[in-house]
């Protein structure tokens, strides 16, 4: 009886720790959220507003500095409840000026340990037309800043992991922080105190234009200031860029030589891209020496902007190339063995304008993790042509001595 007993009791301990009851580890959750917060001061109902957004987290961070992200929701006081009303109208800052999908252009910037963005903005800048009629006193305001998360259903065990863009994302190797897709703030209620102004924390900004004096000096042209050229920011998960090739290509004459370079994001953020075979330029080395150059074959071109497309993180691009236009007859002339090696000239003008683009040059020597099949060491490709218009052999055959002849080693039994 003893030994028809012990099995049982064994089975339901083992369904006990086998169940998390007893003895089993809980799953490791999700790293806690980059400590990025965001401040809405609104020192009355009329005046300029400010947005400050702080790093406290122990290293640096990348957000999207641009009021234009900001959402606010304008609840009024319900005489009859006593209390505000549990919603209201919403003024919305990235349906209004279309950035509800991406990161406005050019307005990422990382923050140091201890450094904060500060932006003095007036809120009938996103609270436009009719909507000015909500800056009142006594109202309570809810201020949201950044991409909308994607819902979440109470019955699903997991929450779905949020997608690309962020609003706040760590700047440092490996993410020891979850990236944000929205910053909260502490509610407000808006008094009638004289409105304030603030003091301009961008240093950049331009100054005051001056009224023109006369009718003739407001007659003159004012020459239009350019924008400054969009810098993708340096840190350690920015998106970045290598470029690899196919490690051979068999060619039966110089105007079958053909292969294809791939352009890998290596970084950990992604980019926009517009990638076209004119935009390579070549170093070609010949078996006897020789080094001969093809440059990209138009440097005059702009690509529209439809045709850029995001470059995801750990992803990368194919770019099939052939070399008769940018290298000529001469270049391949010989029959026999090629080394090439491709870069990328992504400076393309204009049709980029908008979007974080791919800008700059990028080499099969720039390092990092490639994906797929391919490998950093693929930086060039073994050319072989078959046949050309000159000998295979730079001189005809000739006898040496046999004594200066070199050893051959034995075969390895």
């Amino acid at each position: 009886m003893k030994c028809g007993l012990a099995l049982p009791t064994a089975i339901v301990l083992f369904a006990r720790v086998a169940s998390g009851h007893e003895g089993a580890l809980p799953a490791p959750g999700p790293p806690p959220p980059v400590a990025v917060s965001l401040q809405v001061l609104a020192p009355s109902a009329k005046g300029q507003w400010l947005l400050r957004l702080d790093n406290g987290a122990d290293g640096a961070v990348l957000v999207s500095a641009d009021v234009r992200l900001l959402r606010l929701e304008f609840r009024k006081w319900d005489v009859k409840k006593g209390a505000y009303a549990k919603t209201g109208e919403v003024c919305d800052g990235p349906a209004a000026f279309g950035v509800e999908q991406r990161t406005p252009f050019g307005r990422e910037l990382v923050l140091e340990r201890g450094q904060s963005y500060v932006e003095a903005f007036d809120p009938r800048l996103l609270c436009f037309g009719k909507q000015a009629a909500l800056l009142e006193p006594g109202v309570m305001v809810m201020a949201s800043y950044g991409f909308t998360p994607r819902p979440q259903f109470a019955w699903k065990k997991t929450r779905d992991p949020e997608v690309a863009p962020f609003v706040a994302d760590t700047a440092v190797a490996p993410r020891a922080a979850s990236p944000q897709k929205q910053l909260l703030a502490e509610s407000f209620v808006l008094s009638d105190a004289k409105g304030s102004v603030f003091p301009p924390y961008d240093q950049t900004a331009p100054s005051k234009r001056v009224s023109p004096k006369t009718a003739e000096a407001a007659s003159r042209a004012v020459p239009m200031v350019a924008s400054a050229p969009y810098q993708t920011p340096k840190d350690a998960l920015s998106a970045a860029m290598s470029l690899t090739t196919d490690r051979f290509a068999d060619a039966a004459s110089w105007q079958d030589v053909s292969f294809e370079v791939e352009a890998h994001n290596v970084g950990q953020r992604p980019v926009w891209a517009a990638l076209r075979a004119r935009q390579l330029s070549f170093m070609v080395y010949g078996s006897a020496g020789e080094a001969t150059y093809c440059p990209r074959v138009s440097q005059d071109h702009e690509i529209p902007r439809d045709m850029y497309e995001p470059l995801p993180a750990g992803r990368h691009r194919h770019i099939a190339v052939s070399l008769t236009e940018p290298c000529d007859g001469a270049t391949f002339r010989r029959p026999g063995i090629y080394a090439v090696v491709p870069t990328l000239h992504a400076d393309e003008p204009g049709g980029g304008d908008g979007l974080p683009v791919l800008s700059g040059t990028v080499t099969t020597r720039d390092p990092g993790q490639v994906g797929g099949t391919h490998e950093v060491g693929d930086d060039a490709t073994l050319v072989r042509v078959r046949s050309g218009s000159m000998s295979f052999y730079l001189a005809p055959p000739h006898a040496i001595p046999t004594k200066d002849a070199a050893v051959v080693p034995p075969l390895p039994r």
